[in-house]
């Protein structure tokens, strides 16, 4: 958090603890949360994810590369903490479903289940090449990996077993 418009440590920590007593007062159906019951950190390997929240832990992690202000902190900050609440009065709820919405705006957010902060890292998978009879083929590692150990795939269209291609920089 390093830009002109960040905000101090104090200020962040200002932020969470007026949350942390907001959510304490929670009313029915859902359950007051102890804000002795959960920790709130950062982690600055997460790359796309603004926040995420392990309710078994009591855990909410956020990302210092994408919250860039106060407002962003404070919305996913809440995004979070309402996943919490609603994991622990309905452990079977959807995660981004009708109760953690209603509990979003009774705080006073939109539901948005996806943010839409600056500098994301997108990585994409590598992918590999792999062939059938009729084309040329791209699989995940995984799947590359799952064939390599003996595991078939065939192809949709002309039912062929795909075939690993190794990459020509090994001839």
């Amino acid at each position: 958090m390093s830009d002109s418009k960040t905000n101090s440590v104090n200020d962040l920590k200002e932020i969470t603890q007026l949350w942390k007593k907001k959510f304490s007062q929670l009313s029915s159906p859902y359950t007051p949360l102890d804000p002795h019951s959960y920790t709130v950190t950062w982690n600055s390997r997460m790359r796309s994810r603004a926040g995420m929240c392990n309710p078994g832990l009591g855990l909410i992690v956020l990302n210092p590369h994408l919250l860039k202000t106060k407002e962003q902190f404070e919305q996913t900050l809440v995004h979070e903490i309402c996943h919490l609440a609603v994991s622990r009065a309905f452990p079977r709820a959807e995660a981004h479903g009708m109760r953690w919405k209603k509990l979003m705006v009774l705080m006073g957010f939109p539901p948005a289940r996806c943010h839409n902060l600056e500098g994301a890292v997108v990585h994409r998978q590598k992918r590999w090449a792999v062939l059938c009879e009729c084309r040329t083929h791209e699989v995940s590692t995984r799947v590359f990996n799952n064939m390599k150990r003996g595991t078939r795939y065939k192809c949709l269209k002309c039912k062929t077993i795909l075939q690993g291609k190794i990459p020509s920089k090994f001839f």
